[in-house]
């Protein structure tokens, strides 16, 4: 063979291999043929024991698996294999994409939807496979396939009848275990039973259900459905328990990095606290939504993630989220061969595909060369290889690799190299049938792939001025896609030296002139690219030619995204010309085009379209801008968008709106929104002397050296306090002292006082204390003449009185399902006892079922939150409310009954009394100089089981008040102080209490809203166990039984410290320990008096009080 050829077919072998080092998120469901077996093979192991143990023990708890490793060890790859082997062995697997994640339930619910329709085995969808397997349980002595043919050739009106057989089948498989579990799920397997049919439009009715869209009544009717819509959470239950009836389900979490990562970057650069805060909670309820993993049927959850998210995790959600998951399994890097052995597979797999017969299977990289590679990622590997392979192609020959350079040295293409592509280019243009393209109908055939040109076109022009510790990734597959894709396109920046921080940029092209096509796509482009104004990492662009469709929803549509900060762009002829130009240079793969983008950029070159795509400042920003090359501004000309040469008239007025460039950026960006999320937001003085940052707290108690002020972070506070000190211990002083201080730094309190000894803080001493520091006189003036005091007697209308409504705002809480659920099953167990739900029989039963499920149902859909329209909307159950117990309606109309009467009998439920509303008891509905303190007294309350009520109704309203208003106002450190006194009767840790549950959910969430509450106690075994673990600052002060100084050592103890002197301190004097340095083990301090005079008060003189406070909310 002469030289010349043996050299091309070298070079045409090198063309056809691919090192393409990116995973992606779909790759899970192709069975890749170079994967390696030996590549992290005791894992592939473990996960096959795992799966063999929990279908041996289906019934035993679960541990959840995370899986951690550094950026391209082969995490994604690996839960390829895990999928491959979870199918082989009968078990279902679902992958869930986490990239740009806002819900997790929704998310969680794309999933699983997306999982059901791949294919994994021999052409049928897992769907299918399921299916198979469920019809062979119930109906083992029929051919399957007859069942399967009679349920997918059903009409509609008979596939009712025939889900009905199998429901009443599944009641009675396994002598009824399962019959619960069908009553309960029974709409899901009847939306799968309507999505495996051949019927376009009962397909429809199916995935609509699943996907949470409410059904039309007709349609909901005419199949059974219970409920018409439902929730993520109960659609993703219903969906797992049915592919727990053949098997365990493993769900696996990928790409959780970006947003955890996100949190963490205040230490890198200025965020936004709206930003921050927004984070907090889509990871925060991330972290809800892993712990609720175990409520999900025989379900193996495994999360994988590099190694910092899973330790970033506990920092922001509670540790006990993630105690149902095993300690990580860690993926390092590897040294027995697996890496030659890859790259080996990639090169033949290249070189069969022309019968090219290498000297060696890697060649040509050398063993010595692949060594130097051993100890690395196979991401890192195959990227080395790759760029190894484009230097061949530009110099057109193959040569030995025996030692790999930090960066193969090659040539770009000449002049005329470039005039060759600068005329393909041009012949490719000029072929364009744009029409064709345009086809509605196939958008994601013909469009898509040419934004994903797009976006990758412009990250090559750029790639020089991409710093070595940024990754940037184009991706062009996405889960949850159906009918349609949600997205085009996504370019993902990773900054790898900032904790792995993340900046999305999506775009998706729309063309249908439909509205309900065009609106469905737009809501699916909007949830996959998670974008909030919000979230300033997240961006998602709305490209399109045609004219918007009409109609009032397509507008408001239209508006939303704008208002969530997306963009929508209209794109002409000539831009789309030059897209379907660049993705046939692109799969043409020319050696020299990659130089030739960098060259002539392209994209950048329809400067308008560019900057939609990805602002010019993302550019900038990583590093400087390079000087143009002349010859290629000369190129960019004759395709400048911003010049109208070549855009006629007629086009003109088919683009979107025909807009004006003004016109245009209107459309581009929303206007911003500068208002505050809630009219009653503080406007208290800013004033730097009315703000500190540290609260004085007292001296130091040292038997040697000087005493030292021992200050607390004003932050620290909202991470909650506990004050635990007996009779004489100077317990009440100290927490009035915590509230005057904070007073003084700008942050109001609302106070329970159960022992009427907390409403004088509008009383000036007579003379100074003793116990004074010696700034206290000034800052006692300053207290009385910046601070409000307002008493409030809830139960008692001679005083000042509050009404209560029972149901939260739970439209706030609508975007975090998990907290939702929470705030539901608060109000559940408040309204359980009123409406005859607490017996045994089974006329309570069936209310306490009515009661739950119409509670979801209402929080999920009322306009009106307010316990009157709850019971208006149980007077006529909706379907979707239903449970489906026999007299539902009048079991239904019973409640509201009961509850219409407790309206009129209870004071605290009328409409007597300012209602209780957070921003009044904070003093946030005003503009004011001066800070309000609410005193809440019970003695309008008589026993403990009315005042844990109130409290319970006090705690739910704060969670749904910060949950809508999560960002303090008028620039304070904290949003308020909540006090609660006398702690043991409200959160005991023996037995319970009707408010136990809301202050436990009330503590956990409150601080990551800047909410703090401090507890008080006499004795340290008093209090539940989960609210002492939520706090972070505690005070230890006198304490003599046994049992109190035995807890407390035991406390000192884990926080480091040996004392055991609580019985001779003096009063005032408080072992004080926070997360700050020295303090976080316990320093004896001494509290100074408080700065306002202490005094019991009778309920003459608090009523006296109360009534004057009237004249202050007024």
């Amino acid at each position: 063979m002469p030289a010349s050829t043996a050299v091309d077919i070298a070079v045409d072998a090198m063309r056809r291999v691919t090192f393409d080092c990116a995973v992606r998120l779909q790759d899970v469901w192709v069975d890749n043929p170079t994967d390696v077996r030996k590549l992290h093979e005791p894992l592939r192991i473990e996960f096959a024991n795992r799966l063999a143990e929990i279908r041996q023990n289906p019934r035993a708890g679960i541990m959840g698996w995370p899986i951690v490793g550094p950026g391209g060890a082969g995490k994604t790859h690996l839960l390829g294999d895990f999928r491959r082997s979870a199918i082989a062995a009968d078990a279902a697997f679902v992958l869930v994409d986490m990239t740009d994640v806002r819900d997790f339930w929704e998310t969680l619910l794309q999933g699983v939807i997306d999982s059901l329709q791949q294919d994994v085995d021999e052409g049928r969808t897992q769907q299918e496979l399921l299916m198979r397997r469920f019809v062979k349980l119930l109906c083992p002595q029929r051919p399957v396939h007859e069942v399967l043919a009679t349920l997918t050739q059903n009409r509609p009106q008979t596939l009712k009848r025939n889900i009905d057989k199998i429901l009443g089948y599944l009641q009675r498989y396994n002598g009824g275990r399962h019959q619960t579990n069908t009553l309960k799920h029974q709409d899901a397997i009847r939306a799968i039973c309507c999505l495996n049919s051949e019927d376009i439009e009962t397909q429809s009715v199916g995935y609509a259900w699943l996907q949470g869209q409410q059904l039309e009544s007709q349609a909901s009717q005419g199949f059974g459905f219970v409920r018409d819509v439902a929730l993520p959470r109960e659609i993703v239950k219903g969906i797992i328990w049915y592919m727990s009836l053949n098997g365990p389900t493993v769900v696996a979490f990928d790409q959780l990095d970006p947003i955890v990562h996100q949190v963490g970057q205040r230490q890198f650069r200025d965020v936004a606290e709206q930003e921050q805060a927004a984070s907090d909670q889509i990871v925060q309820q991330i972290g809800a939504g892993l712990a609720s993993m175990r409520e999900l049927d025989w379900t193996l959850p495994i999360v994988a993630c590099i190694e910092s998210t899973w330790h970033i995790l506990p920092e922001i959600c509670l540790a006990s989220q993630l105690d149902r998951f095993h300690e990580p399994s860690v993926l390092q890097p590897t040294s027995d061969g697996s890496i030659a052995e890859m790259i080996g597979k990639r090169l033949s797999d290249g070189y069969r595909q022309i019968g090219f017969k290498a000297p060696y299977p890697t060649w040509p990289f050398t063993s010595d060369a692949l060594a130097q590679l051993a100890d690395n990622t196979p991401r890192h590997a195959l990227k080395v290889c790759d760029q190894y392979r484009r230097k061949f192609l530009t110099q057109q020959a193959v040569e030995e690799v025996s030692s790999i350079e930090a960066k193969p040295k090659g040539t770009g293409p000449d002049g005329s190299e470039s005039s060759r592509l600068d005329g393909r280019f041009q012949e490719l243009r000029e072929a364009v049938d744009a029409e064709t393209i345009l086809d509605e109908k196939a958008e994601d055939e013909r469009l898509a792939p040419l934004y994903d040109a797009a976006m990758r076109c412009l990250m090559i022009e750029h790639q020089d001025r991409v710093p070595n510790d940024v990754d940037v990734i184009v991706e062009r597959e996405f889960a949850g896609g159906a009918n349609a894709k949600p997205l085009h396109a996504r370019v993902r920046f990773v900054f790898h030296n900032e904790r792995g921080r993340e900046l999305h940029f999506c775009v998706r092209g729309l063309e249908w002139k439909n509205a309900r096509a065009f609106q469905s796509r737009l809501r699916s482009a909007m949830t996959q690219s998670g974008i909030d104004r919000d979230l300033s990492y997240r961006h998602l662009t709305i490209v399109r030619h045609k004219p918007l469709p009409g109609g009032a929803l397509t507008q408001q549509l239209v508006d939303t995204l704008l208002k969530q900060g997306g963009k929508l762009f209209p794109l002409n002829i000539d831009q789309l010309k030059t897209l379907a130009a660049l993705n046939t240079l692109l799969h043409e793969d020319d050696p020299d085009l990659n130089r030739w983008l960098q060259s002539r950029t392209p994209i950048s070159a329809m400067s308008d379209l560019a900057e939609a795509l990805v602002p010019q400042h993302v550019f900038d920003s990583l590093s400087p801008k390079t000087p143009q090359d002349p010859e290629a501004e000369a190129f960019q000309s004759q395709f400048d968008s911003t010049t109208p040469a070549d855009v006629g008239a007629a086009e003109k007025e088919d683009s979107v709106g025909a807009a004006s460039p003004s016109e245009r950026n209107n459309m581009n960006e929303a206007t911003p929104d500068l208002s505050p999320r809630n009219g009653s937001e503080s406007k208290v003085s800013t004033s730097p002397e009315f703000r500190s940052n540290r609260l004085p707290l007292g001296m130091r108690v040292q038997a040697f050296g000087e005493s030292t002020l021992v200050e607390l972070p004003v932050p620290t506070l909202a991470k909650h306090s506990l004050v635990l000190g007996g009779a004489g211990s100077g317990k009440t002083v100290t927490v009035r002292r915590i509230v005057e201080q904070a007073a003084l730094a700008g942050i109001p309190s609302l106070i329970v006082d159960c022992a009427q000894d907390m409403c004088t803080f509008d009383e000036r001493r007579d003379q100074p204390s003793e116990y004074w520091g010696a700034d206290d006189a000034d800052a006692a003036a300053q207290f009385a003449q910046r601070v409000e005091q307002v008493v409030w007697t809830p139960g008692r209308e001679d005083g000042n009185p509050l009404c209560l409504e029972p149901i939260p705002d739970f439209k706030a809480l609508r975007n975090d399902p998990a907290e939702l659920d929470q705030a539901v099953k608060m109000v559940e167990g408040s309204l359980r006892e009123i409406v005859g739900a607490t017996q045994s029989s089974q006329r309570a039963r069936s209310k306490a079922g009515i009661l739950s499920r119409s509670l979801s149902f209402f929080a999920a859909q009322a306009t009106t939150c307010s316990l009157p329209a709850y019971a208006q909307m149980l007077d006529e159950l909706p379907s979707g409310a239903m449970v489906g117990v026999q007299n539902e309606q009048k079991l239904a109309r019973e409640i509201a009954d009961s509850l219409k009467v407790a309206i009129v009998q209870n004071p605290l439920l009328g409409s007597r009394g300012v209602k209780l509303d957070p921003a009044v008891l904070f003093g946030d509905e005003r503009a004011s100089e001066r800070l309000r303190l609410s005193i809440i007294s019970l003695i309008g309350l008589p026993g403990k089981s009315a005042q844990c009520d109130f409290i319970n109704q006090l705690a739910m309203t704060l969670f749904s008040w910060i949950k809508k208003n999560p960002t303090p106002p008028g620039g304070r450190a904290l949003r308020g102080l909540v006090v609660i006194d006398e702690a043991r009767d409200f959160v005991p840790s023996q037995g319970s209490s009707s408010c136990l549950a809301s202050m436990r959910q009330l503590a956990a969430q409150a601080r990551k809203y800047k909410l703090g509450i401090i507890f008080a106690t006499q004795h340290p075994k008093d209090i539940d166990t989960k609210i002492v673990g939520n706090c972070a600052t505690h005070f230890y002060g006198r304490a003599n039984s046994p049992a109190s100084l035995q807890t407390l050592t035991e406390l000192m103890s884990g926080k480091g410290s040996q004392a055991n002197d609580f019985p001779r301190l003096k009063t005032g004097e408080f072992y004080v320990s926070f997360p700050d340095g020295e303090f976080a083990v316990p320093a004896k301090i001494q509290i100074p008096d408080s700065l306002t005079a202490g005094r019991l008060l009778d309920e003459a003189q608090i009523l006296e009080k109360a009534k004057a406070s009237r004249n202050v909310v007024q």
